[in-house]
């Protein structure tokens, strides 16, 4: 995920839960070396989110940049929050 993060800046990640945007995020945890890591992205990048059979797909906004390289991508993660500021399309 760190590679992602440096291509596209609207992937936030860190250690610490206090930074993170809770409300306002989609946020997803993943373990690195045995230390749990934060990554999200903001609700104003994301058009929808949905999930179906355990896979949880994002379609990014059109305002976004992440719009000009994916129709949509999947978070393949144990814990997900979606944040009160997420659209969800189910």
């Amino acid at each position: 995920m760190n590679k992602i993060s440096a291509k596209f800046p609207e992937f936030k990640c860190a250690q610490d839960p206090s930074q993170v945007p809770w409300k306002d995020a989609l946020v997803w945890i993943d373990q690195e070396n045995g230390v749990d890591k934060y990554f999200w992205i903001m609700s104003e990048e994301i058009l929808y989110v949905s999930w179906t059979g355990g896979l949880f797909s994002v379609i990014p906004s059109s305002a976004s940049i992440l719009s000009s390289y994916f129709q949509a991508f999947t978070i393949n993660s144990k814990n997900i929050f979606v944040g009160s500021k997420v659209k969800v399309g189910n």
